[in-house]
Formats: C-alpha cells, structure tokens, sequence
C-alpha cells in the first residue's frame, strides 16, 4: 500500500510540476529559437549601424585605441570605455561598450547617452548607438529585449533568479519522470527490470489511444533527458551561480584567482594608457601561452575597470570551445603591469572545462553544430509539452473530469 501511494504522489509531483513549468518552457524554449540567430537578426534589422560600408580589409589601418578614445570623448563626454573589440572586422562595425562617469563636483553618477557604440575603426567614426535592452527603442533593441526575456523575463536579477529557481524544478521533474518510466512491481528482480526498462527506449505505438500517447511521452522523455540536462546545468550555472558551484566546489577545484581581485578606491589612480595596455596585454598573454604551451588564435578585447584598478585582455585561443565562446583571459595591474590573474577555459579545471562546454552549448556558440543542437533540442522540448498535455486531457477524460471543467 505504501508503495503504491508514493507512485501516486510522483505522478501527482510529476504533473503539478509539469503544469507549473510549462509556461516558463514554452516561452524559453521560443526566445531560445530566436537568440540562435541573435547576431544575424541584430545585424539585419540595425545594418545601418552595424555594417561597414566596405570591409575593413581593404582599407589602409586601424586608428589606436587613444585615438579612438578621443573621438569617442568628443561625441559622449560623460563616458569611458569599459570594453573595447579587438576581434577581426572583416564588414562588422566594432562594438564598444560604454560606461558612465562620477560628477567632479557633486559625485553623481551620470550615465552616457548610449552604452553601446558601433565604430568604423579605420576612421573612428561612430556609426550609431543604443542603450542596450532600452524597451523605449524596441527595433532596435530587438534582440538585446529577447535576451532579457530569455535570461530574467525582463525582471532584472529577480526575474533571473526565479529562472534558476525554475531549473531546480525543471531537474527535480526529470528525475520524477525516470522514476516513474521505472518498471515497478516485486514480482521481478532488480536485472530484469533494468533490461525492461531498457526496453523503453525503443518506440512503441500502443494497443490504444491512452497507452499510445503515453508510450510517446515516455518514449520522448527517455531520450531527451540527457540534452535537457544541458540545459538546466548550464542554467542554474547562468541564474544561480552560487548554489551550482557551492555544488561543483565540493568535488573539483576551479579558477577563483580572477574573482577574488583586491578593489581600489574608485578612480584614485590614474592608469596607463588604453595603448601601453594592449601592447602590455599582447605580451603577458604570449608569455603566458608559451608557459601553458597553447595557440593564440586571435585578440578579443580589452577593458579596464576602476573599480578594482585592473586591466582585462581577452584572446580567442586553441583553449577555447569556440571564436564565438572565447574566454582566454588575462587580469593585470593598471598601474604597474603585474599580471593579477589568468582563466584558461579548458583544459586544466574539469569545472571550468565542463561549464564552459555546456554553456557554449546553451548560447549554441560552440560552433555551427551547436545552433542545430539548440534548433533541435527546443522544438523537441515543445512536442514533449505537447505530449505530456495530450496525456493529462486524455487521463482528464477517462475520468470524466474533463466535463466536469467544461459545465463550470
């Protein structure tokens, strides 16, 4: 009798969880199609902006950092640059990130027009803007709000933690849905069940409605579990960042050197120049690939924070999983050069080589492969919704609940 009332209580867990997460899902799993093609829906709709009018390669140079600087000072005079792009252009105009400044005198903070610039690097001309994710500009924001939609339902760090609260149910529905595709009864051992429940994985059509829309819930359940649970690991390693490495931590060492950086009092030291920093950059990080024994791919970007007085320089490297998931990055002192810390990708801690894996994975930038994955993965999460429903509103009817609910 017991036994057979927790079957009833995972299946009642099973279905209340499933109702609970499937507006969550749907509308993740659609976003999701969508960011899939973030950058070339972004680049179509914003091209004026975007595109340079002829490609990069046939013009002379780039201008320095400095120079770039400065044209950037004159059209926003209340900013800095927080991030600047040093990946190859090709026809792409380099996108700049823009932080605001502390008034000199009454130390408010003032933000700049835009904190997303779009530059002609061989002119330093500023081919537009926009303030990221602004609701107030919905074309042009398109994808930065499907984003936002995606990562946090546009509720800022709430929304996004209620998103990673979300994966944990999302984890504990499919171990009640293996549970329950268990083959039960005493009446056999522990092997022939197991060779049973093998036996689930092969499709099976069903003697009648019921039992055929139930073999196909199953059935899908079974061998989606594995790509779902990309998904919900690299989303609790996006939304809730302290509990899933509280979790890894507990198993397997990490990078901690680059989060555990010693703070300054905010712009108290003047820093070395955006030039003498990429040219410093350049040669910690050769330094230190010839130390590890890797390949420099390509330059990524260069960003400095005043908050902490550090520099970032960041390189696509054989180290990382993809040119669109590079995360080879350096961290020096922006007074003195001292390299501060270093984050290899993969290849030396199986938490960061398995975070970053799955988390290229989620964004389907770990190469063309990944955005099929991603394509496949959510029209497959959605026809599982639709069949777990299917099933609920056929059992709903055999019990004639279902006209009980339409009389009401």
């Amino acid at each position: 009798m017991r036994f057979k009332q927790i079957c009833r209580l995972v299946k009642l867990m099973h279905q209340c969880f499933g109702l609970l997460l499937m507006v969550i899902l749907l509308l993740s799993c659609l976003t999701g199609l969508l960011l899939v093609f973030k950058d070339e829906v972004d680049y179509l709709i914003n091209r004026d902006m975007m595109w340079l009018a002829e490609p990069e390669s046939s013009k002379i140079s780039r201008l320095s950092l400095e120079q770039i600087e400065l044209q950037i000072k004159q059209r926003y005079p209340n900013s800095r640059v927080s991030w600047f792009d040093l990946k190859p252009a090709h026809q792409r105009a380099a996108i700049y990130w823009l932080s605001g400044q502390a008034h000199l005198e009454t130390g408010q903070y003032i933000a700049p027009e835009h904190n997303q610039i779009f530059i002609d690097l061989s002119t330093g001309e500023i081919l537009g803007g926009r303030r990221w994710g602004d609701w107030r500009s919905p074309l042009v924001n398109l994808m930065p709000l499907t984003y936002q939609l995606h990562y946090s339902l546009m509720l800022g760090v709430g929304g996004a933690k209620a998103l990673g609260i979300a994966c944990l149910f999302w984890l504990l529905q499919m171990l009640l849905g293996l549970y329950l595709t268990w083959p039960k009864g005493r009446s056999i051992g522990f092997v022939q069940q197991g060779y049973k429940w093998l036996g689930y994985w092969r499709f099976r059509k069903g003697r009648s409605e019921f039992q055929a829309r139930y073999f196909r819930h199953r059935w899908l359940g079974l061998w989606l579990s594995p790509m779902m649970l990309v998904f919900v690991l690299s989303g609790l390693a996006f939304n809730l960042k302290p509990l899933y490495f509280a979790v890894t931590d507990l198993f397997l060492n990490r990078q901690t050197a680059h989060l555990t950086l010693a703070s300054t009092p905010f712009m108290q030291h003047i820093p070395m120049s955006s030039d003498q920093a990429l040219q410093h950059g350049r040669a910690l990080m050769v330094e230190l690939a010839a130390q590890r024994d890797f390949q420099i791919v390509a330059p990524v970007g260069l960003s400095y924070s005043p908050y902490s007085g550090h520099y970032l320089y960041r390189v696509h490297s054989e180290l990382d999983v993809s040119g669109d998931y590079a995360r080879t990055s350096i961290w020096f002192d922006a007074l003195n050069g001292e390299m501060k810390a270093v984050y290899i990708p993969t290849g030396e801690f199986a938490v960061d080589s398995f975070t970053s894996w799955i988390s290229a994975l989620h964004m389907a930038k770990a190469g063309l492969w990944s955005k099929g994955f991603v394509i496949l993965s959510a029209l497959a999460v959605l026809l599982l919704l639709v069949s777990g429903v299917r099933v609920m509103v056929l059992k709903a009817k055999r019990h004639s609940l279902w006209f009980f609910v339409k009389s009401c």
